[in-house]
């Protein structure tokens, strides 16, 4: 009798989930502390997905009052917010950004970037900013919260 690895994945039960959906991610910021004083409905921020790999994504999600920093990591029960930061420490209302972002190198495939004076050594995927770097690509974000 041969015994594949496939067969024993599809019957075995996986322990690990799926991760979040885009819109389900947004909704996290809901469990954030700070989330009493923005309001924000979830549907209406923007997100970014920063990081992603086969058990880890990290999302950054924008409302008009916050930035929300949110992992995802499968192993764990739910997503979690990491932390966030008042949108007016970050951009002013004419749309400047008020923060230096800067990214690093770390490997191949991996980058760190720093936002702001707070948060730094956050991993992101090269491969998701082929096209538009991390910096201009969170500059973007931001400048969705000023109307």
């Amino acid at each position: 009798m041969t015994f594949f690895l496939s067969e024993a994945l599809r019957t075995t039960p996986s322990a690990l989930r799926t991760f979040e959906s885009g819109s389900e991610i947004k909704s996290r910021i809901k469990d954030s502390k700070k989330y009493s004083a923005d309001g924000t409905e979830p549907a209406a921020a923007s997100s970014l997905l920063i990081f992603a790999t086969q058990n880890q994504q990290t999302w950054l999600v924008c409302t008009p009052k916050r930035l929300y920093c949110i992992l995802d990591d499968v192993r764990k029960n739910a997503s979690k917010v990491q932390w966030s930061e008042d949108i007016g420490e970050l951009i002013a209302p004419d749309g400047r950004i008020l923060i230096d972002i800067t990214e690093r190198n770390k490997n191949a495939r991996t980058g760190l970037v720093d936002i702001g004076d707070e948060h730094h050594d956050w991993l992101f995927s090269r491969k998701l900013f082929e096209l538009i770097s991390i910096t201009e690509s969170i500059s973007k974000l931001l400048k969705t919260s000023v109307k």
